[in-house]
């Protein structure tokens, strides 16, 4: 037989993590609340600056991808990026090779010139160097085009939350 209440202890067991996420203060980082700024409307302000080498020039075209670009001249903000490429061999007898892209950033009012976040990320893509030119080249490409997708997603998952921290005027 069961005791009588002990349905009523199973479900408010159930509910302690809601409960406990709620005081925490934890809330989605697209929800709407009111005072804060929506990160998808702040992120498409964003002007990320133009690259000064390939590595950027790839980071930079990841971001594109997937944040809305501000219309030249009309961002509220600007990004600054400073993204540089290692390679180490791991493993020489079967020719594993890691492609590290590891980038500053720089988030900065526009019209103050104001310095509003600045980090630092890293992104690690393994490739295969088989001896073969072209296989080489393709394939130290296809690394450094998967570490530049991570890397841009780690810098646009930074900016949205801290946009979605902060009140909704520009500093």
């Amino acid at each position: 037989m069961r005791e009588k209440g002990h349905g009523v202890t199973t479900k408010l067991l159930a509910l302690l993590p809601v409960f406990a996420l709620a005081a925490c203060g934890f809330s989605p980082m697209y929800a709407d609340r009111p005072g804060i700024s929506d990160p998808a409307t702040a992120l498409a302000q964003v002007e990320v600056e133009q690259p000064e080498n390939r590595m950027e020039q790839l980071v930079r075209n990841e971001l594109l991808r997937t944040v809305p670009p501000a219309q030249q001249g009309g961002g509220v903000y600007r990004l600054s990026l400073d993204v540089t490429s290692s390679e180490t061999t791991l493993l020489s007898a079967t020719g594993l090779t890691r492609q590290r892209l590891a980038a500053s950033f720089t988030l900065t009012n526009k019209s103050s010139g104001a310095v509003l976040l600045q980090g630092k990320s890293f992104a690690d893509a393994s490739y295969h160097d088989v001896g073969r030119q072209f296989s080489d080249a393709r394939s130290k490409e296809a690394a450094q085009r998967a570490a530049a997708r991570e890397l841009a997603e780690d810098i646009r998952t930074r900016l949205a939350a801290w946009f979605a921290r902060r009140q909704s005027t520009p500093r």
